[in-house]
């Protein structure tokens, strides 16, 4: 296996992961996971590429990358609304109480 099929290999397994995990919404996990992978995609493109079959895997390894994010920001996206939703609804819930002992306070 050459050099820069081990590194696809391993943007591969970090993608898929990423976005596993946002799948189970395990958040906190991200970041580290997103670190890891950013080293792996400098050492793929850091790779000497021979030939052109290499050429095509380099090719589709960043076009499955690039799918695999979009699905990935796809469920971040639907967390953070869900995320904002809750918040709103937290805060209109505290401007309710507070606006229900003002009219008791009167």
């Amino acid at each position: 296996m050459s050099e820069l099929s081990q590194h696809a290999t391993i943007v591969l397994e970090l993608s898929r992961a990423l976005q596993a995990k946002a799948e189970a919404g395990e958040w906190p996990d991200m970041p580290e996971l997103e670190q890891r992978r950013q080293n792996a995609l400098q050492a793929l493109f850091a790779a000497q590429v021979s030939d052109a079959g290499e050429l095509d895997l380099l090719i589709q390894t960043a076009e499955t990358v690039r799918a695999l994010d979009d699905q990935t920001l796809a469920l971040v996206v639907a967390e953070r609304d869900r995320a904002a939703s809750e918040l709103r609804k937290l805060q209109l819930g505290r401007q309710g109480g507070r606006a229900y002992l003002t009219a008791w306070d009167d």
